[in-house]
């Protein structure tokens, strides 16, 4: 489950999970504008930014509130927890268009 994307030395963008590992996958991202990541980011304080380039370097997709695997484990999903799913799913879908660094 993708926890949020960082950019590489190389200016590709990675998925990671939650222990900041990057997820098995070959893809790279790359010309992401910092307007896509900041639509990206959960809030503004998903955002890492770099304080000797200003650059954005890493984004988060929830937070530990709003992770939406947490509604696993009951049979019941609350009204927050399926709006952190859908919310979660739209970010999803704004990576899947993303354009990818050919390997």
């Amino acid at each position: 489950m993708p926890y949020g994307l960082e950019k590489n030395d190389q200016g590709e963008w990675f998925a990671f999970n939650r222990y900041y590992e990057p997820l098995g996958t070959l893809q790279k991202y790359v010309n992401i504008t910092e307007q896509e990541l900041q639509e990206l980011a959960f809030d503004k304080d998903s955002i890492a930014i770099n304080e000797n380039t200003n650059e954005i370097v890493r984004v988060f997709l929830f937070r530990d509130g709003t992770n939406p695997a947490r509604s696993v484990d009951t049979k019941i999903i609350t009204k927050e927890e399926q709006q952190n799913w859908d919310e979660y799913f739209k970010r999803l879908q704004k990576i899947c268009h993303f354009k990818i660094n050919e390997l």
